[in-house]
């Protein structure tokens, strides 16, 4: 087990950085806001489907 794995803080901080960067570089690259909001709330949404089925119990 990583040190994120077992430190859900950390964990929530890095997807928060990650998430920060990815919005403003969409940004950059001339999305628009909705869209950068869209694709984001997406990707959270998989993450947390992701997260969810790895602590499932077999």
């Amino acid at each position: 087990m990583s040190d994120t794995e077992s430190n859900p803080r950390e964990l929530a901080r890095a997807v928060e950085l990650v998430s920060a960067s990815y919005e403003e570089a969409m940004r950059q690259h001339g999305l628009l806001p909705g869209t950068v909001i869209v694709i984001s709330t997406a990707a959270r949404a998989k993450l947390a489907e992701v997260l969810a089925d790895e602590h499932a119990p077999d």
